[in-house]
C-alpha cells in the first residue's frame, strides 16, 4: 500500500556579532526500509519458514531539535556548541513467533521499536590553512531506547509468562562520551623547488581519522537479584585511520 508522509523543516539563524550567531534546527526526517527487509522469505532445507518481512511496514520516523551558537575565532577556526534532541518512532524490529511443539517458529519484520536521544556536542573546525585543517568533535549522548509489546509470542502461556518475567520492555543506558577527529596536515602547493614541472615536496596530505569512546555499561546479575542494572563497564575503544598521499600530474 502507499504512505504518504509529511516532513516539515524549520531552520533559523540569529546573528549575535560579525563572528557568532545563534541558531535552532527542527525537522521530521522518515528512514525507508531496505527492500531485502521489507520482501525476504526465509527458509530452512525442510522448506520450514524462518524470516519473513512486511512491504506495509511503517517508515521509521525521527522527530530532531537542535540549539547551537557558532562562533569565529581568529578568522581561522570555528567553534560550535550545541544541544540536540531525538524522539525516533517506528523502528524496524523483528517478533518471534513460536507454536507449542516448536514446528512453528519464526521472526516476522515489525516497527515496535522507538527512543529517545539527546546530548551536547562541542564542536572545533579550521577549513582552510595552509599547513593544517580538521575538526575535533566532542560529544556527550544520552540514549533510552524500548519497544512496545513483546519480542517473543509463545503459543504456550507458561513459557510467555516466564518470558515477561524475565525481559523489561525499556532500556536505560549511562550517558557515552566520545571523541571524534579528522586532521589533515599538509605542504603548500608550491612548496620546495620545483624539478620537472613538478614541487615534489608541495601538496603532500597526512590524515588522521580518530574516535574514541567511553565502554558502554552492561548488567552482570547471573542470579537475577532485582534492582540491579548497568553495574560493569567494557573497556574504552579507539580506532585510528592514517592516510599519506600526493598528487603527480602529467601532461
Amino acid at each position: 500500500d502507499a504512505q504518504l508522509t509529511f516532513s516539515p523543516r524549520v531552520a533559523i539563524s540569529h546573528p549575535i556579532t560579525e563572528s557568532s550567531k545563534l541558531y535552532f534546527n527542527y525537522g521530521h526526517f522518515y528512514q525507508k526500509s531496505i527492500a531485502e527487509n521489507l520482501y525476504e522469505e526465509r527458509r530452512k532445507a525442510s522448506n520450514q519458514l524462518t524470516v519473513f518481512g512486511d512491504p506495509n511496514n511503517d517508515q521509521a520516523k525521527t522527530v530532531a531539535y537542535e540549539l547551537g551558537f557558532d562562533q569565529s575565532l581568529f578568522d581561522e577556526y570555528l567553534l560550535r556548541i550545541s544541544g540536540y534532541y531525538k524522539d525516533i518512532t517506528r523502528q524496524e524490529m523483528y517478533i518471534r513467533y513460536i507454536s507449542s511443539d516448536g514446528k512453528v517458529n519464526y521472526d516476522k519484520l515489525n516497527s515496535n521499536n522507538y527512543a529517545d536521544i539527546f546530548g551536547f556536542e562541542v564542536d572545533l573546525s579550521r577549513t582552510q590553512g595552509e599547513w593544517l585543517t580538521g575538526n575535533v568533535n566532542f560529544e556527550y549522548r544520552v540514549g533510552t531506547s524500548g519497544y512496545f509489546g513483546t519480542l517473543f509470542e509463545y503459543e504456550n502461556p507458561s513459557d510467555q509468562r516466564e518470558y515477561l518475567r524475565k525481559n523489561p520492555t525499556i532500556e536505560r543506558p549511562r550517558p557515552i562520551p566520545m571523541v571524534k577527529s579528522w586532521l589533515d596536515f599538509h605542504t603548500p602547493y608550491n612548496f620546495g623547488t620545483k624539478t620537472f614541472g613538478e614541487y615534489l615536496l608541495g601538496d603532500w596530505h597526512a590524515n588522521f581519522i580518530t574516535r574514541w569512546s567511553a565502554g558502554e555499561w552492561d548488567t552482570w546479575n547471573p542470579q537475577q537479584k532485582p534492582g540491579i542494572e548497568y553495574n560493569v563497564q567494557w573497556k574504552s575503544t579507539l580506532n585510528v585511520d592514517f592516510k599519506i598521499s600526493k598528487i603527480f600530474k602529467f601532461g
